[in-house]
């Protein structure tokens, strides 16, 4: 909701990042499979933008430990899901440079 926000009041003014985004959203547009994969992974992440606040700024509660986790625990499953559908693209869904890039270099924070 926060990224939405922001991508409203300061929209991008090349087309480069515009078509980047739109070819991403195609790929998962295109892939129910994949989409329906990663939509139920995301369910069980929570905020972690708001949760990694709360623990920096002294603020949170063994609830919210739980929350950050639980999420945290989530990562290694999507970057797997994301690798999967990125390394088996096919013609008629490519897959863009920009989410193959994110996908490679994707921190799943097992450490």
């Amino acid at each position: 909701g926060r990224l939405l926000s922001v991508r409203l009041k300061q929209p991008w003014r090349e087309i480069s990042p515009i078509e980047h985004n739109q070819r991403a959203v195609k790929f998962f547009h295109n892939d129910d499979s994949l989409r329906a994969k990663v939509r139920e992974q995301l369910d069980t992440v929570y905020d972690l933008e708001r949760l990694s606040t709360r623990v920096v700024l002294g603020r949170a509660t063994p609830k919210d430990f739980i929350s950050l986790r639980q999420s945290l625990k989530t990562l290694p499953p999507i970057q797997f899901i994301l690798h999967e559908a990125v390394s088996g693209t096919d013609e008629e869904n490519p897959v863009t440079p920009a989410l193959k890039t994110i996908v490679n270099k994707w921190d799943s924070m097992t450490d």
